[in-house]
């Protein structure tokens, strides 16, 4: 196994993926990635200025503010993560893998993805802080499954607590190998939530826009530099050795999903639990109600902000594979307005739209604009149906699942709370 954390990629012929590398040591400096620097790390690597510039300008770790924010953890978590419980559908897993492996030629890759841009989620963070040895361990058997001695961790720029924690895990797995295991590097991401789809991941990786690409090919028949690869998240890969160890029907009977509750309760945390708990016991049992004495519960919204809606006559619904999503569980009381947080969706994602295609590239700004008319007044009747029209488009015609899913949260608020359409902030 190879620890290679200088140029994340491994292949230093193709100057353009050093691209975002260099990008990043420049913005250790004073005064973060200015153009000079921009031109200085163009010039050394051999790229033109404008796909330097382009670079600069689409990633947030170059555009954002350095260290303006950071996730913050509840350290004091009720909950114990048990070896291998934790995990995502083997079965989507596993035809990857076996797509990755019947593609034609030797040369192939695996990465686990622990970039984590989706909003109120942290899960990977604390996996890898407390069990980055279940997680690496999961990466290594996918590249046996698959058949590659190559491997990446696809980490998010401002994790560098997570980084130290797994290089050394990193040199421990080389040291207790028989020097037969794969090369693995350290990826520093750029940032972005459109990391998140997995040919846009592998655009960032190759210097490029992180852009998603139309399918097919998926990235299992062709991926990184056109090679079949595979993406899993850290959580998939860290229960991978338990299944291993204990079989499938181990695995279907003790399966345990990792919920991440944050928003207005009084525990904001990573908590463990089988599929089936009620969204009441989750909030009212694992986080401890809500926070501020006084106060009802009024929604939550579950799967991420592209996920559901669920308002209080949802509390004791459970919790199952067909509407958890990825476990983030946001917390609202009665304080907050459904507009509010409408509008707050709406501004995310027109932020973080990549702008591959129109209908996202134009309907997430449209969204943001037709929600503000709403909130005013002006012209409310029209604006909501000029809404209605414009999601349907976004959720048809869209190249991927951020602009299909945009609009979810926002037709879940106003079909949980009509009354707050109608009414002025």
């Amino acid at each position: 196994m190879v620890l290679d954390t200088v140029s994340g990629m491994g292949m230093r012929d193709n100057a353009r993926a050093e691209l975002i590398p260099g990008l990043l040591r420049e913005t250790r400096g004073p005064g973060g990635l200015t153009r000079k620097r921009v031109a200085r790390a163009a010039a050394r690597l051999g790229v033109p200025d404008v796909a330097a510039a382009e670079a600069a300008t689409f990633y947030p770790a170059f555009t954002a503010p350095r260290a303006r924010w950071q996730i913050r953890l509840c350290k004091s978590l009720s909950c114990h993560l048990e070896e291998g419980r934790a995990v995502y559908a083997a079965l989507r897993k596993a035809q990857k893998w076996a797509a990755a492996r019947e593609a034609p030629g030797s040369a192939r890759f695996v990465i686990m993805n622990a970039d984590q841009g989706e909003p109120w989620t942290f899960k990977d963070h604390h996996l890898l802080e407390h069990h980055a040895g279940r997680a690496i361990e999961g990466l290594l058997i996918a590249c046996h499954a698959v058949g590659t001695g190559r491997a990446y961790i696809y980490l998010r720029h401002d994790y560098d607590n997570l980084r130290r924690a797994l290089e050394r895990e990193l040199r421990q797995a080389m040291a207790a190998g028989d020097g037969g295991a794969p090369e693995v590097s350290l990826w520093t991401a750029p940032g972005g939530y459109i990391c998140g789809e997995e040919s846009a991941l592998i655009a960032s990786m190759m210097g490029r826009r992180a852009e998603p690409r139309p399918r097919p090919p998926f990235p299992a028949q062709a991926g990184l530099h056109g090679l079949p690869t595979v993406i899993n998240n850290v959580e998939t890969l860290a229960n991978v050795p338990a299944i291993i160890e204990h079989g499938a029907e181990w695995f279907r009977v003790n399966f345990r999903k990792l919920f991440c509750v944050s928003g207005d309760v009084k525990r904001r945390g990573v908590y463990e639990a089988a599929p089936g708990i009620t969204l009441r016991e989750l909030v009212f049992g694992n986080a401890g109600g809500i926070r501020r004495a006084g106060r009802k519960f009024k929604m939550a919204i579950v799967g991420g902000l592209s996920g559901q809606v669920w308002g209080a006559a949802d509390l004791d619904a459970p919790l199952t594979h067909a509407n958890f999503g990825n476990g983030a569980v946001m917390v609202l009381d009665e304080s907050r307005g459904a507009m509010e947080v409408a509008l707050n969706a709406a501004e995310f994602f027109r932020e973080e739209c990549c702008g591959a295609c129109a209908p996202c590239r134009q309907g997430t700004g449209t969204v943001e604009t037709l929600l503000k008319e709403v909130r005013t007044g002006k012209k409310r009747a029209k604006a909501l149906e000029q809404l209605a029209r414009v999601s349907r488009v976004m959720r048809d015609a869209s190249l991927c699942g951020l602009g299909q899913t945009a609009t979810r949260v926002l037709e879940g608020l106003r079909a949980k709370f009509p009354a707050e359409w109608g009414a002025r902030p």
